[in-house]
């Protein structure tokens, strides 16, 4: 599959999912083509998942708050509503920020500085 042809598919999945509110948990499935099956397959098959939930993730961000807007900069209301999104395709979506287990909005509302953040996802069960 083509990058170009992949970023479409993820283009329309991201339009589908994120055009309405946010669905009850795990009831959006995300299933692979064959042929996306197959590259996934020729990596680690776990950073790929990662890789497509961030895109989606990432192009929902973009879709709802703006094409400026980063996670980091969502407010924690905004990043409320895209956990809700990521429920819905049945995962829980992890921020943390400085290496630690804190999230980012709770070091910045401390007054600390933010150096970096980590993002993964846990697939719900």
């Amino acid at each position: 599959m083509s990058d170009e042809l992949m970023d479409d598919n993820l283009d329309d999945i991201v339009e589908k999912i994120f055009s309405k509110p946010p669905k009850e948990r795990c009831s959006i499935h995300l299933e692979l083509e064959e042929e996306t099956a197959e590259i996934a397959q020729d990596e680690s098959v776990e950073r790929f998942i990662f890789n497509i939930l961030f895109l989606i993730t990432y192009k929902g961000i973009k879709k709802l708050y703006g094409k400026d807007k980063e996670m980091i900069n969502l407010k924690e209301s905004e990043i409320m509503v895209i956990k809700e999104y990521v429920r819905s395709y049945g995962y829980e979506l992890v921020v943390r920020g400085n290496n630690t287990d804190r999230d980012p909005w709770e070091i910045i509302k401390s007054g600390e500085r933010l150096i970096n953040y980590q993002v993964h996802f846990d697939k719900i069960y």
